[in-house]
Formats: structure tokens, C-alpha cells, sequence
């Protein structure tokens, strides 16, 4: 809302009895008691007093107005810098992913870790490292019954779930032994297939045990 054109030069202040002067705007008569009731002691009429008002007002909505304007903007301003990081983000993580599938197509299949196991692997062992991990299988399976059972031994390994019933690497059925006292041995029944002297899980010993020579009762 635009201000009303002012009429002229402001007026001098009239004391003249019935008024006590004129309004600096408009040029009206204004009672003694108004006089510098305006905005900064000015003397105004009501009516150049109510436009003023007025005028303020819509200055201050039209300044929210602008001020909600300029908020919204940079809220789009973020928001689409935000939009334009997770795009190169995206785009990283796709790239990262084709590199890597170059990479293993490049390189071949990687070789399979080799089985933790006491004793000596070497590499001349044909198939030790399937029976160690078919030991590691059963030890699982052997452990879970127990669970199950108290603390109490299967009475065959066929009753264990989800073990191998024969050595991976000879294709063998294991041996199983075990004590009145709770003890227990599980051993491939083939050796020598591996080159090895022994191959075995027992309470003893957490991991499989593999040996070059004879047992020496450590069983």
C-alpha cells in the first residue's frame, strides 16, 4: 500500500483557539488535543494517522513475505545440493562396484583359505585340508547335540545334524571313540591317503589335530 501524496510544503503549527493547528500532510484542521499525536510528535489527522498505520503494516507483511521467500530459497538451495552429493555418492559406490567385479574377473577365483588345524599342514597332503574341514563340521554338529543333551555323547555320529558321516578328502567312515568319562575321539580312518600319521578331533584339544608320526599317547 503506497503512502497518499502529500499536499504542498508541511504547514506551520496554527494556534488559533478552535484548532490548534493543521495536519503536516493533508493540510486538515486538527484539535488542540492531537496536536504531535503523530509519529514523532508530528501533527496529523486521524485520517493521514490511520494511513500511516496502514502503510506499516503491509511494510511489515511484505517484509515477512520476503523474509519467507528468501527461507524457501535456501531450503531448495540445500536440499538440492544434498540431492546433487548423494548423486556423486551413488555414482562412487558404482564405480567402486564395477572396479571390484573387473578386479575378480582379472585376478581369477581367489584360492579358498586353508583350514586352521594343530600340527603340520605342509603342502604335500592330498586332501588334508577337506578332512580338517570335515572335522571342524562335525566338532559343530558335535557340540550342538551336547547342548542339546546335557553335556551327553551321541551314541553314533549319525545322530549328529548336518556332519559329513565319511572324511571329505578320503571319502572314508570316520572313527568314533569315546571314554566312560566323557572323552571322545573322531579320526579320519585314512591317514595315509593324506600322507599324514594321524587326523583326528578329540576333547583334548579344541581344533583338529594333524600328525607326521605316531601318536605318542597324546590323545
Amino acid at each position: 500500500m503506497s503512502m497518499p501524496e502529500e499536499v504542498g510544503a508541511p504547514l506551520e503549527l496554527e494556534e488559533n483557539g478552535k484548532t490548534g493547528g493543521r495536519c503536516r500532510i493533508c493540510g486538515a484542521e486538527v484539535p488542540a488535543e492531537e496536536v504531535g499525536a503523530g509519529p514523532g510528535g508530528e501533527t496529523t489527522c486521524r485520517r493521514c494517522r490511520y494511513r500511516a498505520t496502514l502503510d506499516e503494516a503491509s511494510r511489515t507483511v511484505d517484509e515477512k513475505e520476503a523474509a519467507a521467500l528468501r527461507a524457501a530459497s535456501v531450503d531448495r538451495t540445500t536440499s538440492e545440493k544434498w540431492r546433487r552429493r548423494a548423486g556423486w555418492i551413488g555414482l562412487g559406490l558404482v564405480a567402486a562396484g564395477l572396479c571390484f567385479v573387473w578386479f575378480q574377473v582379472a585376478a581369477g577365483p581367489m584360492e579358498k583359505p586353508r583350514p586352521y588345524a594343530l600340527g603340520p599342514l605342509g603342502e604335500d597332503a592330498p586332501g588334508l585340508d577337506e578332512a580338517i574341514r570335515g572335522l571342524w563340521e562335525v566338532r559343530a554338529a558335535l557340540d550342538e547335540y551336547r547342548y542339546r543333551h546335557g553335556g551327553k555323547l551321541p551314541a553314533t555320529l549319525g545322530e549328529l545334524r548336518g556332519a559329513p558321516a565319511t572324511c571329505p578328502g578320503c571319502g572314508g567312515k570316520w572313527i568314533y571313540e569315546k571314554g566312560a568319562d566323557g572323552s571322545y575321539r573322531i579320526a579320519c580312518p585314512k591317514p595315509e591317503a593324506h600322507r599324514r600319521a594321524a587326523i583326528f578331533l578329540s576333547q583334548r584339544y579344541g581344533p583338529p589335530r594333524v600328525r607326521l608320526s605316531g601318536s605318542g599317547g597324546e590323545e
